[in-house]
């Protein structure tokens, strides 16, 4: 999809267009579900979490702020990562809500406490997150200051907006210059071969 046919299907879905949400449900619903699917603890619980349910309020927590224009979207990949962010979140919230004190499903559960913790952690392991952090340390020394600068800045949790007044420009020249140098720096580092 050429980025300018997925900003049209981005305008589509913001406007409410029908056929096109129902493309898009088609097209990341098994994305969505595979990312359900990773979590260990809904593995544990899935006879008693309806997975169609939490696929359900990924999409419609997905529209609601699509809508509002929460979101700035660029590229499929971005859309695929978001998704599956908000698709980790959503089944951990029901997760949490069945293991509350009085819907702990452990009190109605065959398995024992032995049993749900053999299941590995959906965290990631030490190795992966260094491995990340190294990642992310060979993109920034292919930035340029002012890249490095806008880096610091988003991970600090800054807004577009509010970096584009720190720095100058627009909120959207700055999201496409931060979103050029990390496509430049990955295809300089070989990541997209």
């Amino acid at each position: 999809m050429t980025s300018r046919s997925f900003e049209d299907w981005i305008q589509r879905l913001r406007d409410g267009d029908q056929q096109a949400a129902r493309e898009f449900v088609e097209q990341y619903q098994p994305l969505v579900r595979r990312e359900i699917h990773k979590q260990a603890s809904v593995r544990l619980l899935r006879r008693i979490l309806d997975t169609d349910d939490i696929v359900q309020s990924v999409f419609s927590s997905f529209f609601a702020e699509l809508q509002r224009g929460e979101y700035e979207l660029e590229s499929a990949m971005q859309l695929g990562a978001l998704l599956a962010s908000i698709a980790r979140h959503q089944a951990t919230s029901n997760v949490r809500q069945q293991l509350r004190r009085r819907r702990d499903v452990r009190r109605n559960s065959k398995h024992s406490q032995q049993d749900i913790d053999q299941f590995p952690d959906a965290a990631p392991l030490p190795e992966e997150m260094l491995a990340e952090l190294e990642l992310l340390d060979l993109l920034r020394a292919n930035f340029t200051d002012e890249e490095r600068a806008l880096a610091a800045l988003r991970r600090d949790g800054q807004s577009w907006k509010s970096i584009a007044t720190k720095l100058g420009g627009t909120s959207q020249s700055r999201r496409m210059q931060f979103s050029r140098a990390v496509e430049r720096a990955a295809r300089q580092l070989g990541l997209f071969e």
